[in-house]
């Protein structure tokens, strides 16, 4: 526990200098490029530039990390046809379900009747019918991510100013 505080206020340390997040990249393990590192707390919220997209890796107890989940609705009753996310609720412009999705567009009613779903363990997913509920939705598409994904951990930040670099590994876990 005291390294994981160690490495929270070095991290911060890093952070808190006068730059903006946006001049922190952030790296799998695996060298690759995940993206400009937005927040840390309490998910990390990345912004791609490769894709112009925004999303939120999660933390697992293994070392780790996916993007986030979110329920992806229709309104056919078989998961077909146009992919919705809720617009009510504040999110980043990418979700993960058993597909990878961007936000198209503003935020518009429609009656949902279907909505695909993935546990968050298993990764199962499956679609799940329900009576039609009208619901404030935003139009999705799918898109290819940059990088393969579940995402290994340790995370390593580098930030380049003045023509250094300097790199911190994060073993950030639930």
């Amino acid at each position: 526990m005291k390294k994981i505080t160690v490495y929270i206020a070095l991290v911060f340390a890093l952070l808190t200098v006068n730059t903006a997040f946006a001049d922190f990249k952030v790296y799998s393990y695996d060298n690759q490029y995940l993206g400009y590192v937005l927040d840390i707390i309490p998910n990390h919220m990345i912004y791609n530039d490769q894709i112009q997209a925004y999303y939120l890796l999660e933390a697992k107890n293994n070392g780790w990390y996916d993007l986030s989940f979110e329920l992806v609705y229709f309104e056919s009753d078989n998961c077909t046809g146009t992919p919705y996310i809720r617009g009510e609720l504040v999110k980043p412009n990418v979700v993960m379900n058993d597909k990878i999705y961007k936000i198209k567009n503003e935020i518009k009613e429609i009656s949902v009747s279907s909505f695909r779903s993935c546990h968050n363990v298993t990764y199962v997913c499956g679609c799940v019918f329900s009576s039609p509920v009208v619901y404030r939705v935003m139009e999705v598409i799918e898109i290819s991510l940059p990088f393969s994904q579940p995402i290994q951990g340790p995370l390593r930040i580098e930030h380049e100013a003045s023509g250094q670099t300097k790199a911190v590994v994060i073993p950030l876990m639930n």
